[in-house]
């Protein structure tokens, strides 16, 4: 059987996927694991200068949680 990709955003969210899927007939192909996702922010400034206009105002990291699984026949 092909494996899908269970992913959400919260640990809590994901083990009752998971748990969901489980008694759906379905097994671990890998472990939960997390996934970081960093985003630059960038904020307009009105004053056009030569770099473009546009100022670097920092970095936000996001976690979500990601595990593949797949039907045990």
């Amino acid at each position: 059987m092909i494996p899908i990709r269970v992913k959400r955003g919260s640990m809590k969210e994901i083990l009752k996927a998971v748990r969901e899927l489980e008694s759906r007939g379905f097994d671990y192909v890998t472990q939960i694991k997390p996934v970081y996702r960093i985003t630059k922010d960038f904020v307009y400034n009105e004053n056009k200068n030569i770099k473009g206009g546009y100022k670097f105002y920092g970095m936000e990291e996001y976690v979500s949680y990601e595990c593949w699984m797949r039907k045990v026949d």
